[in-house]
């Protein structure tokens, strides 16, 4: 008899991490469900597997393989076997046809979970923010992200992030089977997302699936402006200092300290109703198809009401001495990282004031106490950034 691998790729901001973290944490526990969660290409999350088939540089060899995880399988003894990465989900034709044939001796079940496409992209970018990587605003990325795909309407099959469900899914079903693709929808009437996903592993018995935490805060608009502001002037950095600790601390100490703060206490919604018309519009038809061919209905979300009551924050507003207070438990987490990172090379510098963001600009020279924190922060991780303005 086969085993059966269920293959889960996503979608990203899904859910997808709570599962994998759960899996990851209790796979003991579902060993004696009979199912197995390797730890080759990735222990938590197999997003080496993805990354090898894509050819990226972020395959590393260490992590393992897709030949390794298959050895790893095939000497388990368990007859089922859960997969996951949300990056399987932009995977080409021909990469998910390689996975293909390195499964061909399993029986394959894949299972997308899929948000309604405004309510993805809102929380695509909001992570971006929050982890300090993103100078946009959410009106300009969706523009340059999104937007620019207009003219492949209905599809936007060119965008980064697949919009189309019905193409993507539709590439995954005629390589592995329409019957072994199943579809999940991720909404709020999902309460427990683990059970939700056991469930369409087939799994009999949940009685020991742990309730979900709900201590996971979404950070507000002032928080995601607020680290807007610091690391535009930052994120011209080399990439080696971005991808080190020093950066990605001093922006995770920002978030932590802005929910003590008690910044997070308003629901994000930056979706408008005409931007909510612009997004969806294009994909009602595909969506629909979706629905109708793996769920047996006529329409795949359950549409919430789109509020015009949109989240706003005015930066001008923003208390100097409060956002030092925000800043303040990073610097000392930067100043030892900094020896780490770069300790021969601290030069003097100025913050960047791009003439492309001139609100910030304007903020720093109102506050000139928060540039000299901006200086401290790029001094002290020991880049020397004159280079890039000339």
């Amino acid at each position: 008899m086969k085993k059966t691998i269920y293959l889960h790729i996503g979608y990203h901001k899904t859910g997808t991490t709570a599962i994998q973290q759960s899996l990851y944490n209790h796979h003991e526990l579902l060993k004696e469900q009979g199912y197995f969660y390797p730890i080759m290409g990735g222990k938590i999350g197999h997003h080496n597997i993805a990354w090898e088939l894509q050819s990226m540089w972020k395959f590393s060899a260490s992590e393992g393989n897709l030949q390794d995880l298959l050895v790893e399988i095939k000497q388990n003894p368990n007859s089922s076997v859960i997969i996951s990465s949300e990056r399987l989900s932009r995977l080409t034709r021909d990469q998910i046809e390689k996975l293909a044939h390195a499964f061909m001796n399993y029986d394959v079940k894949v299972i997308v979970y899929l948000r309604r496409q405004d309510q993805l992209l809102q929380s695509i970018w909001s992570q971006t923010v929050k982890n300090g990587k993103e100078k946009r605003s959410f009106a300009i990325w969706l523009d340059e992200m999104v937007f620019n795909y207009a003219e492949d309407n209905p599809a936007y099959k060119n965008s980064e992030h697949k919009l189309n469900y019905s193409l993507t899914i539709t590439e995954w079903a005629e390589v592995f089977g329409e019957e072994n693709i199943r579809v999940r929808v991720y909404d709020k009437l999902i309460k427990n997302i683990l059970k939700d996903f056991l469930t369409a592993c087939d799994m009999q018995d949940m009685s020991w699936v742990p309730e979900p935490d709900r201590n996971n805060v979404s950070p507000s608009i002032k928080t995601l402006e607020t680290i807007r502001l610091i690391s535009n002037p930052l994120l011209s950095l080399p990439q080696d200092i971005l991808r080190g600790s020093a950066y990605p601390n001093l922006i995770q100490k920002m978030r932590i300290q802005a929910n003590e703060l008690g910044w997070n206490t308003e629901k994000l919604n930056l979706v408008t109703p005409e931007i909510y018309s612009q997004i969806i519009d294009p994909l009602t038809e595909s969506n629909n198809e979706v629905a109708h061919k793996y769920l047996g209905r006529n329409t795949l979300f359950v549409d919430d009401p789109v509020s015009d009551e949109i989240s706003s924050f005015d930066i001008k507003s923003l208390n100097v001495e409060e956002l030092i207070e925000v800043l303040s438990p990073a610097l000392e987490e930067i100043v030892y990282q900094a020896s780490l990172v770069s300790r021969s090379e601290v030069i003097k510098h100025r913050a960047r004031q791009s003439q492309e963001f001139p609100e910030i600009s304007d903020f720093l020279i109102r506050h000139p106490r928060l540039s000299n924190y901006l200086e401290k922060i790029i001094r002290r991780l020991g880049t020397n950034l004159s280079e890039a303005d000339k």
